[in-house]
C-alpha cells in the first residue's frame, strides 16, 4: 500500500518554521533555539529515511491514547529526543563525585608550590619536564590556573565520554591544549635548571612582579572573551632558558590579543561596563586590563617593540642586544605609562564630541532602553557611517546583535543554538567594527570563527540588513566618485567612509612600523565603494586566499591573523530588526540562497523597525557634523 509522506514533510515544514522564527525573535533564549534546530536536524534525518518513517508511525488515524495522528506522534517524539540531546540527563550522583575529584585536584594544584621540584607533562609533544617552582610566583600562579579549571570545568557538556575521564586526564589532554596562555604563565612563572636568576638585560623586580599580577589577573577576563593564541609550542616553551627579559617579554604578549582587540586606529573599542555586561565579570576586573589597552593606544614603538621581542623568542628563543633593550624600555610605558588614549579614564574614547555624544546617548536611551547595553564607542562608531541613514542603521543592527550572540557564547547551548560545531572548543564573536582587510579596509558586519593551531576558523559571517535600495555601498565610482554625488548627504557619507579607511591604513602602518605618506585627498581620489548587491559573496571572497596554498591575513582590532574560510560550508546570518515580517525575512534569505549560498539564516537583533528609524534619525545630525570635521 502505498505510504502518503505529505503529512511528515509538513510537520518538518511546521519545525522548520518554529526555528525560523526562534532566530528572527531576539528574546527567544539560547536553549529553547538549541532544542528547535535539533529537532529540525533529527526530522531531516529521519525523512531521508523514506518509507521507514511512514512505517515506523502506521495508521493516519488519531491514537486512542494520545488523539495525535502517526505525524504529529512523530513530530512530539522528535521534540522529546531533541531535548534530551540538549540538556542531557546526567547521573546526580557520578557528576557529583567527578565535582567532588576535580575540586581535589584543583587543591593540589594550589599547594603544589611546596614540593621543590616535581613533573608536568607535554602531552601533544610527548614529553614530560623537570620543574622547579620559583615560589615567589608559583602560588599565586597556581591558584589561577585552579580557579580557571574550575571554571572550565563547569562549563563543560556532562557527557559521558568527559565524565569517564579522571580529573588530571582532563587537566593535561583537555584543559591546557586548550589553554596555551595557561602553558605560557607556567613557564614563566617557574624556573627549570637552564633558568638564570639575572639575564643579559635584567628588568626591575617590581616590573616583574606588576606583570604577574596583570597577566594572573587577565587569565578569567581574557578566557572568557577570546581563545588564547597559539604563540608558542609547549615543545619550545620548556626547551630553552629564560632570562628576565624573555620571561617580562612572554608575560607582555599574554596581554596583546586582549590590547588587539581592545584598540583600533588608535580609539578604544570598549568600555569596562559594556565588556562586563557581554563577557560577565564586574566592571571593576576588566578596568586594569582596559587601561593597560588605553595605553598600548599612545605607546606605539613601545608595542612594536614588544611585538618584535615576541617573535625573536618565538624564533629564536631569546632576546638579545638593541631589541631587548628597546623592550626592556617599553614594557614600563605598557604598565605604568602615563595618560593614555583616553585621557586617564578607562574607556573613553579620544575625541573633540565624546562629551556630546555621552549625553546623546543618555538622552537616547531613555526613549530607548536597548541601548542600555551600549557605550560612548558604540555610538561613535554608529555616527562614523556617516549621515545616510540606512548606514547609521546597519551599524546599529551590528552593536545590537553582538549583545544577543556573545552572552549565548557563554552558555552550553549556545553554539547549538546557532548551528555551529565546537564541541568543545571557544568560538569567538569578532563584531564588524574590528575587522579590515591588510589595507585597512572593511571585510564583514562580524564573524564566529574558532582558533586552531593559529589560524582563525571562520564558521559564520554576518552582514546588516538595515534596509532596500541605494546605501552607501551602491555609491560607485562609475557614478563619477566624489564630484557627481549631488546631496550633502552623499557627500557626507562618503567622505566619512574614506576617513575610517584613512584612519585605519595609517594605524596598520604604525603597528607595523612602516610609513605613511598618503594624504586624505590622495585616498579620497582613488578610493572606490564596493557597489550594491552580492554583499556575501564579497565577504567571502575578501577572506578567501587569493593564492592556492596560502592562508588569507586580516586584522582583528590591530592583530593579523591568518584565516581559513571554505564557501561552500560557512554560515551566513543576515541581520534584521527583531520584528520583520517572517514572509519578508523569508524573501532575504531566498534572495542569498538563490546567489548559491547553502546554508543561510535570518538572526533578529532586539530593536523593531520603527525604533531603528527612530534611532538613525535622533543620530543624523551628530553623524553630519563629525562628517563635516576636517581629514583626521
Amino acid at each position: 500500500m502505498p505510504v502518503n509522506a505529505r503529512p511528515f514533510l509538513e510537520q518538518l515544514a511546521a519545525a522548520e518554521l518554529r526555528l525560523f522564527q526562534h532566530l528572527l525573535r531576539p528574546r527567544t533564549p539560547a536553549d529553547e533555539v538549541a532544542v528547535a534546530r535539533r529537532t529540525v536536524d533529527i526530522m531531516r534525518e529521519d525523512v531521508a529515511t523514506g518509507p521507514a518513517l511512514a512505517q515506523a508511525y502506521a495508521g493516519g488515524g488519531r491514537g486512542r491514547t494520545t488523539g495525535l495522528s502517526g505525524p504529529e506522534r512523530w513530530y512530539a517524539a522528535v521534540l522529546e529526543r531533541a531535548g534530551r540531546e540538549v540538556n542531557r540527563p546526567v547521573d546526580a550522583d557520578l557528576l557529583a563525585r567527578k565535582h567532588l575529584e576535580y575540586l581535589a585536584f584543583a587543591g593540589r594544584l594550589r599547594t603544589q608550590v611546596a614540593v621543590q621540584q616535581s613533573y608536568t607533562k607535554d602531552p601533544r609533544n610527548g614529553v614530560d619536564y623537570l620543574i622547579t617552582p620559583n615560589e615567589k610566583t608559583s602560588k599565586l600562579y597556581m591558584t589561577a590556573v585552579a580557579d580557571e579549571l574550575m571554571t572550565w570545568f563547569r562549563a563543560q557538556p556532562y557527557d559521558t565520554a568527559f565524565l569517564r575521564l579522571s580529573a588530571e586526564a582532563g587537566y593535561y589532554t583537555v584543559f591546557l591544549p586548550q589553554r596555551p596562555d595557561v602553558v605560557a604563565l607556567l613557564r614563566a612563572a617557574q624556573r627549570l635548571l637552564p633558568d638564570v636568576e639575572r639575564g643579559e638585560i635584567p628588568i626591575e623586580p617590581p616590573l616583574e612582579a606588576e606583570l604577574f599580577e596583570t597577566a594572573v589577573g587577565s587569565l578569567p577576563l581574557i578566557g572568557s572573551m577570546l581563545a588564547a593564541y597559539e604563540a608558542y609550542e609547549g615543545r619550545d616553551l620548556f626547551g630553552y632558558r629564560l632570562g628576565d627579559i624573555e620571561r617580562a617579554v612572554l608575560l607582555a604578549t599574554l596581554l596583546l590579543p586582549f590590547a588587539g582587540r581592545m584598540v583600533k586606529a588608535g580609539r578604544l573599542m570598549y568600555t569596562e561596563s559594556r565588556l562586563a555586561r557581554l563577557y560577565g565579570h564586574d566592571g571593576a576586573a576588566w578596568r586594569r586590563l582596559v587601561l593597560t589597552a588605553d595605553r598600548m593606544a599612545v605607546n606605539g614603538p613601545a608595542v612594536q617593540s614588544v611585538r618584535q621581542a615576541e617573535e625573536a623568542l618565538r624564533v629564536e628563543g631569546r632576546i638579545t642586544g638593541k631589541l631587548g633593550r628597546e623592550a626592556a624600555d617599553g614594557l614600563p610605558k605598557l604598565l605604568r605609562g602615563g595618560r593614555g588614549a583616553s585621557g586617564g579614564g578607562a574607556g573613553r574614547v579620544a575625541g573633540d564630541l565624546d562629551d556630546e555624544i555621552e549625553a546623546l546617548l543618555r538622552r537616547m536611551t531613555g526613549r530607548h532602553p536597548v541601548l542600555e547595553d551600549l557605550d560612548v564607542p558604540a555610538v561613535r562608531r554608529v555616527l562614523s557611517k556617516g549621515p545616510y541613514v540606512n548606514n547609521l542603521k546597519g551599524q546599529l543592527l551590528e552593536e545590537l546583535v553582538e549583545n544577543r550572540i556573545v552572552p549565548w557564547l557563554r552558555l552550553r547551548t549556545g553554539p547549538q543554538a546557532l548551528g555551529i560545531r565546537a564541541y568543545r572548543e571557544k568560538l569567538e564573536f569578532i563584531p564588524g567594527h574590528l575587522i579590515s582587510d591588510r589595507s585597512g579596509g572593511a571585510v564583514t558586519d562580524g564573524i564566529l570563527a574558532i582558533r586552531r593551531n593559529g589560524v582563525l576558523h571562520i564558521e559564520a559571517i554576518f552582514e546588516a540588513k538595515a534596509g532596500f535600495g541605494q546605501t552607501a555601498r551602491g555609491l560607485s565610482r562609475g557614478r563619477g566618485g566624489l564630484s557627481s554625488l549631488k546631496s550633502a548627504e552623499d557627500r557626507a557619507t562618503f567622505l566619512s567612509l574614506v576617513k575610517n579607511k584613512f584612519r585605519s591604513e595609517r594605524e596598520i602602518a604604525r603597528v607595523t612600523g612602516k610609513p605613511y605618506h598618503k594624504t586624505f585627498l590622495e585616498l579620497q581620489q582613488e578610493y572606490q565603494l564596493a557597489e550594491a548587491g552580492g554583499q556575501f559573496r564579497k565577504d567571502v571572497e575578501r577572506l578567501s586566499a587569493s593564492d592556492i596554498g596560502k592562508l588569507e591575513q586580516i586584522y582583528i582590532g590591530e592583530e593579523l591573523v591568518k584565516v581559513r574560510i571554505s564557501a561552500t560550508k560557512v554560515k551566513l546570518f543576515a541581520v534584521v530588526p527583531g520584528d520583520l515580517p517572517v514572509a519578508q525575512a523569508q524573501l532575504i534569505r531566498d534572495e542569498l540562497e538563490a546567489d548559491h549560498f547553502q546554508y543561510v539564516e535570518i538572526i533578529g537583533a532586539d530593536t523593531t523597525r520603527a525604533e531603528l528609524n527612530q534611532m538613525a534619525g535622533q543620530l543624523k545630525g551628530l553623524a553630519q557634523r563629525l562628517a563635516e570635521e576636517e581629514a583626521p
